[in-house]
């Protein structure tokens, strides 16, 4: 089975053999484990803090994936309550008067 690598991630891949740079030594320099050190070469994009961390270690920077922080998973859904259909109608919070809540009742 050969693997598909774009002509970065094969340059990227000679660099580190180049510079003796093993998966395990650099995904402790970078806090990471071996697989996801290993997938680092072939992201599309890898995060801000990651291609910084890169770039400190002396990985040249074309040969990095591009930086970009996305955010991962759906966006939460707002609450439609049907009760609620005025923006300006607002519930506030429940007040509990149980003594037993107040942090100064244990005696």
């Amino acid at each position: 089975m050969t693997s598909k690598l774009t002509p970065r991630q094969q340059e990227l891949r000679q660099w580190l053999l180049d510079h003796d740079v093993t998966y395990p030594a650099l995904g402790a320099a970078l806090g990471l484990s071996l697989s996801r050190t290993k997938r680092l070469i072939r992201d599309e994009y890898i995060s801000t803090d990651i291609h910084g961390r890169l770039c400190a270690l002396g990985i040249p920077v074309e040969l990095l994936p591009p930086a970009l922080d996305k955010k991962r998973g759906p966006k939460p859904k707002v609450p439609r309550f049907p009760g609620l259909a005025d923006a300006a109608t607002t519930i506030s919070p429940r007040q509990d008067e149980n003594p037993a809540t107040d942090e100064g009742s244990f005696a």
